[in-house]
């Protein structure tokens, strides 16, 4: 598409100074046959040097684009390896956090069958002495 609109505005061009160089004031004599033939010659030439000038644009752009892209894909590499690093420091902390949970868990369940034995303990004592001292209210304990 681009190439041609190029050549089109090549040949609005070349047409545009030929007949600009007719209606010139200087000589009033017809131009030439010969002198046509030249200038398709010319045109053809300047078609071919505006084809290679496209062709070296588009190549610079091709390789400004490759360029831009091969720095974005670095970035994104880069980016995807720091949050891999962060990821990974995330996991470790968390790790980390899970096994003192474990450890304070262990450690609370261990103080509460402790407790809980203490309380049953105090509990059996509280009976024994509570029997004693319903037997001796009742004088079926042991007199001392």
């Amino acid at each position: 598409m681009k190439k041609t609109r190029s050549h089109l505005a090549v040949f609005a061009a070349i047409a545009s100074l030929s007949l600009l160089a007719a209606c010139s004031e200087g000589e009033d004599k017809a131009a030439p046959t010969p002198a046509a033939a030249p200038t398709a010659q010319q045109a053809e030439v300047v078609v071919e040097e505006s084809v290679e000038v496209v062709k070296e644009s588009a190549d610079n752009a091709a390789e400004t684009v490759k360029q831009e892209a091969d720095k974005a894909e670095e970035k994104a590499e880069e980016s995807a390896q720091a949050a891999e690093g962060e990821a990974d420091a995330t996991k470790s902390k968390v790790d980390e956090a899970m096994e003192g949970v474990g450890k304070k868990a262990d450690e609370l369940k261990d103080a509460t069958a402790e407790a809980a034995k203490d309380v049953g303990d105090a509990i059996e004592s509280g009976t024994a002495k509570a029997d004693q001292a319903i037997q001796n209210a009742v004088g079926n304990g042991d007199k001392k």
